[in-house]
């Protein structure tokens, strides 16, 4: 059976879901959380592991390199739509023919293609400035964070815009705390962006860009975050709409959580914004 688009990607869905699953942070989870923590070896499909060997990581590039290299191919070869959401596998053969996909997508399968590499690698998401077309809704966006042992911590990629971020003062690359406190305080510190497509910049995306993450969003980690065991109730989506097998895997408890970060700058923008919410989590 095939159900609306609107009733994957309904702004009711993301916001009831968010109601569902926000939780308080660890003192430690910004810096000690991963995917890697919930996924055994033997649990990562093989086409993942085929599609690195098709990538070209070789075994002796750094977590650095191997993640651009992931970027530029992801951005190279797979397409961009509408959202999919469906299992790992599926997302990979969708994209891989031009079958659509958005961010979200981008960023489950970088998740995966690092994952394989044994690449310590999270989801992060945001949300705030940005508006859905004639509904006046926050518009979100998903990403995410690889650890690099070069540096000793967290650097921040986009796989669907093939971007990170560089500082303004060592020249070193930035982790999602880092670009939040940066603009929160002083957005003149990030002033290089770091293009990995080959691809022309669609216009508008350098804007769209500098909105989500130059500007007071407000951003949010994925914690507790297995994307394989999710897969076999995500494979049903023919018989059942995507937000009823989202559910399912909440009462399972098979989905992860959001926690979000919060600085003394932005913690007044998070109050005014998700205020219902945080009476519960974060009062």
């Amino acid at each position: 059976m095939k159900f609306p688009y609107f009733l994957k990607r309904h702004p009711v869905f993301y916001s009831t879901r968010f109601w569902l699953t926000i939780k308080k942070p660890g003192k430690n989870d910004f810096y000690e959380e991963h995917c890697n923590k919930y996924v055994r070896k033997d649990k990562i499909p093989i086409e993942f592991r085929e599609e690195i060997k098709r990538i070209g990581v070789k075994k002796g590039n750094s977590s650095f390199v191997a993640a651009k290299k992931i970027i530029r191919y992801m951005n190279k070869h797979y397409g961009k739509g509408r959202g999919l959401g469906y299992s790992t596998v599926e997302i990979l053969r969708l994209l891989k023919n031009n079958g659509g996909g958005t961010c979200s997508d981008y960023s489950n399968i970088f998740t995966a293609l690092c994952l394989a590499l044994n690449i310590r690698v999270r989801e992060w998401g945001l949300v705030g400035s940005l508006k859905y077309k004639n509904t006046g809704k926050n518009l979100g966006h998903s990403f995410n964070e690889i650890y690099c042992h070069q540096w000793k911590k967290w650097i921040l990629f986009d796989p669907f815009f093939g971007v990170y971020f560089e500082s303004k003062d060592n020249k070193q690359p930035l982790g999602t705390t880092e670009v939040i406190d940066f603009h929160t305080r002083d957005t003149g510190r990030i002033r290089q962006v770091h293009f990995l497509s080959d691809r022309p910049m669609k216009v508008g995306r350098k804007a769209k860009i500098a909105r989500y993450y130059l500007e007071k969003n407000i951003f949010f980690l994925l914690k507790g975050y297995n994307i394989f065991s999710q897969d076999r109730i995500l494979r049903m989506h023919k018989k059942f709409p995507l937000p009823v097998l989202h559910f399912l895997l909440i009462l399972c408890n098979r989905y992860h959580s959001y926690i979000i970060y919060l600085n003394s700058d932005n913690r007044h923008l998070v109050k005014r914004q998700l205020r219902q919410i945080l009476k519960f989590n974060y009062g």
